[in-house]
């Protein structure tokens, strides 16, 4: 059961997603990057304040309503930075950085927490390392440890940042900047919220790409069972032939799998051991379903799906890159295993059957 509030965002995000989707933005976005004009556009929608509280200037979305809009950006391979700066603001109104409603944010796959480290000054040193739309975003969120080796949330204007150290596109050419604070670094730091020791900012990262790719792969599937119903082999459709009925039910269930596990993560109780688990579990299973769903889809299609003019692997190349993105499934499989360990026997079931592993308070406007 959903608001009308919730309905009239969601509404108003996929009319904008579809507009700034489609072959004529896609084929820009991969030889041009971002277009400053779309970034314009969704800067007007005022759409990626949507989960901030509404005493914040936001809707007060859900997380799970949010990371619906994050689901929609992945469904029509949005080429802007949406989700990324959707789901920063909603961290960024958490930690109570004060920004600017038309910021564009976009934060950091911390794989080494401490890549980045502050000094007694407050000024940081180290390297951001593979930050998405970096080359468009106003503010970068990361994770850094401070000089008691504390992990702390900063946000830093791109503006208190060197010149790119290296910028390269990743298969879905996104562009992924490589950064180095410079000494006009001066911006305070924040303690971040945990999720847990060392996974705050990751943790939320891997359960937004975990709705991506969801979105993706819906779209993927539903391109495929459409093609196949109408593409004749040998007299009848291809869809008739009980091996292409088989290969597509396997990639529709892992789609749904990952859409289901991505949505409970969402609606565990904010904070928690048990939502973590729930995230490693949801990533873990994303990425692991993406070779499954993309090796299905391409091949019912046959040669046509494997063209640059047909849609098909815009859907795909971004679920590639994906994958790895805040931790690839033997990552969050490895989280998995040492939750099980650390439980121990007597609560292994308990830990099965997805019995809370701890409570916290629900942020507000969550």
């Amino acid at each position: 059961m959903t608001s009308p509030l919730f309905d009239l965002i969601h509404d108003t995000a996929e009319r904008f997603l579809m507009d700034v989707s489609g072959q004529q933005n896609w084929v820009a976005f991969d030889q041009s990057g971002v277009s400053p004009g779309l970034i314009d556009n969704m800067r007007a929608t005022g759409l990626c304040c949507a989960g901030l509280p509404e005493a914040q200037g936001g809707a007060g979305l859900s997380l799970l309503e949010m990371m619906k809009l994050v689901q929609l950006s992945g469904y029509h391979a949005c080429p802007l930075p949406f989700s990324e700066s959707l789901v920063g603001h909603w961290i960024a109104g958490l930690a109570k950085f004060d920004l600017p409603e038309d910021a564009i944010l976009t934060f950091a796959d911390d794989k080494d927490p401490t890549s980045l480290q502050l000094t007694n000054d407050g000024r940081a040193t180290g390297v951001l390392r593979q930050v998405a739309f970096g080359d468009v975003a106003t503010h970068v969120l990361c994770s850094a440890k401070d000089v008691n080796g504390e992990a702390v949330l900063l946000c830093i204007e791109v503006a208190a940042l060197n010149d790119f150290i290296r910028t390269r596109p990743d298969l879905a050419k996104r562009p992924l900047v490589d950064f180095q604070p410079n000494s006009s670094f001066t911006k305070a730091a924040y303690p971040a919220r945990k999720i847990a020791e060392d996974w705050d900012l990751r943790a939320v990262g891997a359960l937004m790409r975990s709705f991506e790719m969801a979105g993706a792969m819906r779209r993927a599937v539903e391109m495929t069972v459409n093609y196949v119903k109408e593409r004749k082999q040998f007299g009848r459709p291809v869809a008739k032939f009980q091996a292409v009925q088989h290969m597509l039910a396997i990639a529709a269930e892992h789609a749904a799998a990952t859409e289901t596990s991505a949505q409970s993560a969402a609606l565990a109780v904010f904070g928690s051991n048990d939502m973590l688990l729930k995230i490693a579990a949801s990533k873990a299973w994303a990425s692991k379903s993406v070779k499954i769903v993309a090796d299905a889809c391409h091949q019912s299609h046959g040669a046509m799906g494997f063209t640059q003019e047909y849609h098909l692997h815009y859907f795909t190349r971004r679920l590639w890159a994906w994958r790895e993105e805040f931790g690839s499934e033997f990552e969050w499989q490895r989280v998995i295993g040492d939750t099980a360990l650390d439980a121990g026997s007597g609560a292994l079931w308990d830990l099965v059957i997805g019995h809370p592993l701890g409570e916290a308070n629900q942020p507000a406007g969550q």
